[in-house]
């Protein structure tokens, strides 16, 4: 996406529960807790992501295509993990060596170009979920701290 992003405050109970564990799982969870939020975004862009009718050939007609290749591109990764901070991005893989998958073209469909509209798909899935992701966030972080803890053979903080 074009660097939306969503910042989550209020969190001073779960970040002071987050520092009471080791500081090797903090990030761990931190990201976990944000990978579970992202998906509601991925799976709205994955529902809005456009689709062609059949095969078709991209990028000057040398690389085959199959529908839903976009969709099946849309993922989360892992940017950046310290112990006190996380850092996501849901996007559109592209850019792969693999015949057929590389979905390169998702930014012409986002954003237009001067031969065609803009159909965007990203922009709208972040905008429609961004309330309902930072709930889950939280809600995955209160989870996630909470089986750190069992896990580490403690009781809940």
């Amino acid at each position: 996406m074009a660097d939306e992003e969503v910042t989550i405050t209020g969190l001073k109970e779960l970040q002071a529960r987050l520092r009471q564990l080791p500081k090797e799982l903090q990030g761990k969870v931190l990201t976990q807790a944000l990978r579970d939020g992202g998906k509601a975004i991925i799976t709205d862009a994955k529902s809005r992501a456009p689709r062609a009718s059949e095969p078709h050939f991209v990028g000057k007609g040398k690389e085959l295509v199959q529908p839903g290749n976009i969709a099946r591109n849309i993922m989360i990764r892992r940017v950046k993990s310290t112990d006190a901070a996380a850092t996501v991005s849901i996007g559109v893989r592209a850019g792969g060596k693999k015949s057929g998958k590389d979905a390169f073209y998702w930014r012409f469909l986002e954003f237009g170009t001067k031969f065609i509209s803009a159909r965007p798909f990203m922009r709208p899935a972040f905008e429609s979920k961004k309330y309902q992701v930072a709930e889950t966030i939280k809600d995955a972080l209160r989870r996630r701290i909470d089986a750190a803890v069992i896990k580490l053979g403690g009781k809940s903080i």
